[in-house]
């Protein structure tokens, strides 16, 4: 309602302004170096925190400015992790389930080439190069795609995004998805191509899939794991928030132990089940739990990806549950703070006379302090310090009369009106 007023720290003390109860906040407005880093930020933040534990610093920089918009943006951050995974993951399922199908069709050749004297290791590095020639044509597509993604959203997005977007090329980033696409491609494909390469020509003329010989050779097994461990740790490593993508990885390893078991269980009912008279009921059963059968891997790729798919559709809501729970219905256009009880009733008079068809909802305001946490005084807890502040300084306490329509009793009697 006026314009600033400089005054010296000697004249506020005379002003009687400054005493118990009031709110003051002092801002420190400091200039750095040129040049300084995030790196120096970040020691200026601790050396503050170290020198002056009980101040009750709330420190804004250049990389946080609007705390509110930094936390929904590393929140979507933590988002796009996790969708990066989900898809990496799933790729990986379908890049087995393709190179499974593609080497059963291939039965015959695989036959032939072993009746004509050809050995494993060269029916292996055959099909190794078909399915990399492959899997470099999708990588090679994709990079393509991804690459002209940002300029096509920026130009179809430009008259909803508030602030200029403005994309660039990025060849790191690039370089590492390609190499997240070669190492899946990789991780997936390997056992698959470990059992062709064991299966004798008798069994493949005899139409016998490459389901029926269980593992392939421990080599195939350990270089498969090795590169899914590898494409876990960069995953882990270059992800924007690690302890996420840590949880991720982990819960995955869970989820595929636990699909196989259930496929196995599945498989076990189905041998276990008592005989049908329907022919085709019959056949179906059996198909489920015969030698070689697609059991295992058709649960493990539809309930992975059922699971990953509920996975992302909670945490998308949860997520925008946050962001719009926070933005009431219908907010107040203006806040007025610390009217004195005798200047109520000239203040709402002045509010009904500038604004008649405005409402005016008056809420009593007192200052206090939180003197325990669960009945320990909080000079004795322990708190982190992105909490603490809650306990050091003075928080706004309200009372009424009657009972607010929103509010929510949740122990006791209200007081009397009196």
């Amino acid at each position: 309602f006026a314009p600033r007023l400089l005054v010296s720290t000697e004249g506020l003390a005379a002003s009687g302004l400054v005493q118990p109860g009031s709110l003051v906040e002092n801002a420190y407005k400091i200039r750095l170096p040129a040049g300084a880093s995030e790196t120096d930020l970040k020691a200026i933040q601790d050396q503050a925190a170290k020198t002056f534990p009980e101040a009750g610093w709330s420190i804004r920089t250049r990389s946080n400015a609007a705390p509110a918009l930094s936390s929904n943006i590393e929140r979507f951050s933590q988002f796009l992790t996790l969708v990066g995974l989900t898809a990496l993951v799933v790729g990986g399922v379908g890049v087995a389930n393709a190179v499974r199908a593609y080497l059963d069709g291939k039965r015959g050749v695989i036959a032939t080439f072993k009746s004509l004297g050809a050995s494993g290791g060269f029916v292996f590095t055959v099909y190794l190069v078909q399915i990399l020639l492959i899997a470099g044509l999708g990588i090679v597509a994709g990079l393509i795609l991804g690459a002209a993604m940002p300029f096509a959203a920026s130009a179809a997005l430009q008259s909803v995004i508030p602030v200029p977007a403005e994309g660039g090329f990025y060849p790191g980033a690039l370089a590492m998805a390609a190499l997240f696409g070669l190492l899946v491609t990789l991780a997936f494909a390997l056992l698959p191509l470990g059992r062709a390469r064991d299966v004798p020509a008798t069994a493949l003329f005899r139409e016998m899939g490459f389901e029926s010989r269980g593992f392939p050779r421990l080599p195939y097994v350990a270089a498969a794991v090795g590169i899914a461990l590898v494409l876990a740790a960069l995953a882990i490593l270059f992800s924007g928030d690690r302890r996420i993508a840590s949880i991720f990885v982990g819960a995955t390893v869970f989820a595929f132990l636990v699909l196989r078991l259930v496929g196995a269980l599945v498989q076990w009912a189905a041998s276990r089940s008592p005989r049908v008279r329907s022919v085709a009921l019959r056949l179906a059963l059996g198909n489920i739990h015969r030698p070689g059968a697609l059991t295992p891997s058709v649960v493990l790729s539809l309930g992975l990806g059922l699971t990953l798919l509920v996975t992302l559709a909670l945490i998308d809501g949860n997520l925008r549950r946050q962001i719009s729970g926070s933005l009431p219905e219908r907010a107040p256009n203006f806040f007025f703070v610390d009217i004195q009880s005798s200047d109520v009733d000239a203040f709402s008079a002045l509010i009904g006379k500038e604004a008649p068809r405005g409402t005016l909802a008056k809420v009593p305001m007192l200052r206090g302090r939180v003197m325990a946490l669960n009945g320990v005084d909080v000079g004795k807890v322990s708190v982190p310090a992105e909490g603490a502040w809650v306990l050091r300084g003075d928080r706004g306490l309200t009372y009424d009369a009657k009972m607010p329509a929103n509010a929510t009793l949740t122990q006791g009697t209200w007081w009397p009106e009196d």
